[in-house]
């Protein structure tokens, strides 16, 4: 049962080797960034995403850019709409000089992306998996999803003291992988297999 849950969950296809595997790593290339403080938010680049919250927010964070990483497709025209509105909603609010918009990040830049950053922003109205907060923290990067002013206040907060951004990566990196690896996530869904197995054969002894 181990061997067979840890082969499935340690195959090396899709993405199952991109968190905290050897692509998301505090060592590795640096996407090129400019002197400012550099805040970051990943995936794809739609509405309910909550691209438009940081975008907001720049207005109460002087001294950084936001950059979008977005995992869309070429040709994804949903994303290039909401890509347009972002960027129009920056030059309305006159912060457009500090958004940056990968709209069509490839794997390989991601986690180049997030090493570049000194926070990593999550503002999803709807966040399922929590996939980004992990890969962020397997590079680590700190961040977390706030919203509105508490947002702006809490990514101030963290670029004004580099101590701890650093210490709050070096955390959850270490976190990340001790936690989230996929060979504790495969051993621990291994072990609740088998024990709602033994569970499942309890009930069926106590029936018969």
């Amino acid at each position: 049962m181990r061997t067979a849950v840890a082969r499935t969950f340690c195959a090396p296809a899709d993405s199952a080797n991109r968190t905290c595997g050897k692509a998301f790593t505090p060592n590795g290339p640096q996407a090129a960034r400019s002197g400012e403080h550099r805040a970051v938010g990943v995936g794809k680049i739609l509405l309910d995403n909550g691209f438009d919250v940081l975008v907001r927010a720049l207005r109460l964070i002087p001294a950084a850019e936001f950059v979008i990483i977005g995992e869309a497709e070429r040709g994804d025209q949903q994303s290039d709409r909401e890509a347009r509105r972002l960027r129009g909603l920056a030059e309305r609010l006159g912060v457009a000089d500090r958004l940056r918009v990968h709209a069509h990040a490839t794997d390989a830049e991601i986690p180049e992306l997030l090493r570049s950053a000194d926070v990593v922003a999550c503002t999803p109205t709807y966040e399922p998996s929590g996939v980004v907060s992990l890969e962020a923290t397997a590079c680590g990067v700190p961040g977390g999803g706030l919203r509105g002013r508490d947002l702006a206040a809490s990514v101030n907060h963290l670029l004004r003291d580099s101590f701890l951004r650093r210490s709050l990566g070096t955390g959850g990196r270490n976190r990340a992988v001790a936690r989230y690896s996929w060979d504790r996530i495969a051993v621990d869904t291994a072990r609740l297999y088998e024990k709602s197995m033994s569970a499942l054969a309890g009930e069926r002894t106590a029936a018969s």
